[in-house]
């Protein structure tokens, strides 16, 4: 580390049996190559002769030379300019023989009228991803002192990231990386992800050939854990989007449409954090253009669609735009939005504006946020999902197709917020609730199904008249469906349901898990046993169901709100769960199901 205006001192040794060398050259090289500052030096040892071969030699510098007693010790060396560029720049040395060869080279990097920069902080946010989730790293600079002329201020430093001894990301404060994204492997563990801090930028693109100093070097531990319930990211599979951007340290997308151009950024959007991720901060100033996206076509008409979208608001009204599509004639468009924290979908077509709000209001918080776009017969339904919970909202007539245009996240008219992630897919939506109860509950979920997506549960076995349907379970009389995993109530699990329809015909089924019938609980809450026998009532809440069950020395302790539990027989430690329907004559649809482990006490 150097100031301006002061002298570089060489110092040459040699071995008593080393010929005595004939001449010294000492260089200051800047970027590009270019010499801020040069000297020769001979040895007064020599005659004139050899003096004029050095001074002819191809290898001698061309400067004045200067003569000393003899090439070895302290020499005259260089004086840097007082007004040079702050920077890096590389001493070169080189000890002539007698002859005028080379006989030894070194090069050294020194940095002129910079500051020393120090690692305040450097750490990984979240401190734990799952495996092959992206961490966003950071780190604050700060500077060890500053020259007389303030040129400590005017510093910008040059950061590298590596893992495993190789760099990831590298360039300059200015250029924002003290931020830089690192994917995780896909293997759980710790691991440590290495930053180095540089005072300037490196001469050239091989970087810098050894390590920063101590102060400017850090090591970042990343944790990635696995979900014993599986992976809660909606964004995970690729092949599930059309259209699939990420936000996790560049606008790419992934998703599988064909497409001729590639998103692009406008204004200026910066990587930052909210309480359990990251993305980029986007406005009214600040987007994304992703050209060659409209809603899906089927024939003539619209497909069903889903548009599913990850981001922390930074708005108080919670009023702005989310995503806009408009086509190049700019005779179609459809927006999505908030307006006052309530989403809304607004379709404009030939002259004409249709839009759906929903009755109730998302929370001003980080949120997933999924609309379900279900064309049927002469309606389009639409469908709002935050965290998986759904919202109602109204069906609008029927849109027409839409003709070729692009779409876009923030820009005029925005919702301001970090933007964590943009997918459009065709068919069946994300199981937003599954999905949301993995982050929520991690390791405590045992299962959670909300069956937006069409399907029945994995591994689930259905008897005839359950089916899945405009994102309800539908059960016929008669009909059960049998849900996988079994668990052990232990202290505590908590089990929620909603029902739509004929509560009273609706039943949760207990057995062991070899099938063998324990106890079941009614939709309108009462307990009976294998034979019929009621054991008790709960007092169920409307629409939403929710109880706790216990194991204990008498038997499972059933409880739901503040009454009395309700005590079931018990026959080991496991139970299974099956929905199921008996008798009724309206119909009868589950919403959602959730199952997990909870800190309920054990009854006594």
């Amino acid at each position: 580390m150097l100031s301006p205006g002061s002298r570089i001192i060489p110092t040459v040794s040699k071995l008593p049996s080393a010929a005595d060398p004939g001449a010294f050259e000492i260089e200051l090289v800047g970027y590009s190559g270019s010499k801020a500052a040069t000297a020769f030096i001979r040895s007064a040892a020599y005659p004139a002769a050899a003096q004029d071969s050095l001074a002819k030699s191809d290898n001698a510098g061309t400067g004045t030379a200067q003569v000393v007693e003899a090439i070895e010790g302290s020499l005259p060396g260089i004086s840097l300019p007082a007004s040079m560029r702050p920077g890096a720049y590389k001493v070169a040395m080189k000890v002539f023989g007698k002859d005028g060869s080379v006989d030894l080279r070194a090069e050294r990097t020194v940095f002129i009228g910079v500051a020393a920069p120090i690692i305040e902080s450097a750490t990984s946010f979240p401190p734990s991803v799952e495996p092959g989730a992206p961490a966003l790293l950071g780190l604050s600079v700060g500077f060890a002192s500053e020259d007389e002329g303030g040129k400590a201020q005017a510093a910008d430093p040059w950061i590298e990231w590596s893992a495993d001894g190789a760099a990831f990301a590298a360039g300059l404060l200015s250029a924002g990386f003290d931020k830089a994204v690192w994917p995780a492997p896909r293997a759980a563990g710790a691991y440590s992800v290495a930053v180095q801090v540089y005072p300037a930028a490196p001469l050239d693109s091989s970087g810098f050939g050894f390590p920063a100093s101590a102060e400017s070097r850090r090591a970042v531990s990343v944790m990635a854990i696995a979900n014993p319930a599986g992976s809660g990211d909606d964004f995970a599979d690729s092949l599930s989007f059309l259209s699939l951007l990420r936000l996790d340290g560049d606008f790419s997308d992934a998703g599988t449409r064909p497409r001729i151009a590639n998103p692009e950024a406008f204004g200026s959007p910066e990587l930052d954090v909210y309480a359990s991720g990251f993305g980029y901060r986007l406005g009214p100033a600040s987007g994304v253009r992703i050209p060659g996206l409209m809603p899906p076509m089927q024939g003539d008409r619209l497909a069903d669609f889903s548009i599913l979208i990850r981001l922390a608001p930074r708005d108080e009204d919670g009023t702005g735009l989310i995503a806009r599509f408009a086509s190049d004639d700019g005779n179609y468009s459809l927006a999505i939005g908030l307006e006052g924290w309530k989403p809304y979908a607004e379709f404009a077509f030939d002259g004409k504006i249709q839009r759906s709000a929903a009755s109730d209001a998302v929370p001003p918080s980080a949120l997933t946020l999924q609309a379900s776009f279900v064309p049927s017969g002469d309606l389009l339904d639409i469908r709002w999902y935050a965290e998986g919970e759904r919202i109602a909202s109204p069906s609008m007539p029927l849109p027409p197709p839409s003709g070729p245009g692009g779409a876009v996240l923030g820009g005029a008219g925005s919702l301001k917020g970090v933007y964590d992630g943009f997918g459009l897919s065709a068919g069946s939506p994300s199981p937003s609730y599954r999905l949301a109860a993995r982050r929520k509950w991690k390791s405590a979920l045992i299962y959670a199904e909300g069956f937006e997506d069409g399907n029945l549960p994995a591994l689930s076995e259905a008897a005839v008249g359950a089916s899945v349907g405009a994102g309800v379970l539908a059960l016929e009389s008669g009909a059960a469906l049998s849900l996988i995993p079994s668990f052990d109530p232990g202290d505590g699990v908590a089990i929620e349901a909603s029902l739509i329809g004929d509560r009273a015909s609706a039943r949760f089924v207990f057995s062991k898990p070899d099938g063998a019938a324990l106890f079941s609980i009614r939709g309108t809450g009462e307990v009976e046993d294998a034979s019929g026998k009621l054991l008790g009532v709960l007092d169920f809440g409307n629409p939403r169901i929710s109880l706790s069950i216990a194991s204990s020395e008498e038997g499972f302790a059933l409880r739901s709100g503040t009454g009395d539990p309700v005590l079931a027989p018990t026959d080991g430690a496991g139970l299974a769960l099956s929905l199921a329907r008996a008798g009724g004559l309206d119909a009868l649809s589950v919403e959602r199901i959730l199952v997990r482990q909870s800190s309920a006490p054990k009854a006594k």
